[in-house]
């Protein structure tokens, strides 16, 4: 009588004298006979029980599997995963909340400042283009030093100053100078200092009139 045992692939009943299952097609269904191929370790070819380890370099299970189409379908459906999972792994990483903010607040400075250079007088200090305040602040000094007993000495404010303009080429500034006097001490000098301008160029001294100065 033929013995019959569950095939180890589909576990089907079949003969263990039957070379392949006729159901799923595995050979050697019962396990019964010996496998033989390549040793995944060593490389050597063996003959061995299903299950045995090599008898060369003693891996485990060192035959490979018979594949059927279930285990290829199972093995593509892994392979696809994998490869998803690394897609994923490499995807470009978004820019976090807080550097997208530093972005957006740098881009409404720049806008800002480039509104402030288009408007009119944006570029420069004064919004009149006729007022020459600031030269007459300098002119005023010049006339001062001219007035000093030790010109060179004279150390003037960077910004401590009042200019009005008094009318559309005169103004009125308010200021001191630190400079010696006669003994060689440096005293503060407070003074006000009232210059018109005559017209050309502004830089040149020439062209500014000294109306009236006090120096105390």
């Amino acid at each position: 009588m033929v013995a019959l045992k569950p095939c180890r692939e589909c576990g089907k009943e079949v003969s263990t004298e039957a070379p392949s299952c006729p159901q799923c097609g595995v050979p050697d269904p019962t396990g019964a006979k010996a496998k033989s191929g390549t040793c995944l370790g060593c490389g050597k070819e063996i003959s061995i029980q299903p299950d045995a380890d090599c008898p060369h370099c003693g891996v485990k299970k060192p035959l490979t599997p018979f594949e059927t189409s279930s285990h290829r379908e199972e093995r593509q459906r892994s392979s696809q995963a994998s490869s998803r999972t690394v897609g994923k792994g490499t995807t470009k990483k978004e820019a976090s909340p807080a550097a997208k903010g530093c972005v957006g607040c740098l881009t409404v400075f720049v806008g800002l400042a480039v509104i402030g250079m288009l408007m009119p007088g944006g570029g420069t200090s004064n919004s009149n283009p006729g007022d020459r305040s600031s030269m007459a602040h300098i002119q005023c000094q010049n006339f001062v030093r001219d007035r000093l007993r030790a010109p060179s000495t004279a150390d003037f404010p960077l910004l401590d100053r009042e200019v009005r303009r008094e009318a559309s080429d005169t103004y009125f500034v308010i200021s001191y100078v630190d400079a010696q006097n006669g003994f060689g001490a440096t005293i503060r000098n407070n003074y006000n200092c009232r210059v018109r301008f005559r017209g050309g160029e502004a830089a040149d001294q020439r062209n500014w009139e000294l109306v009236d100065m006090l120096i105390q």
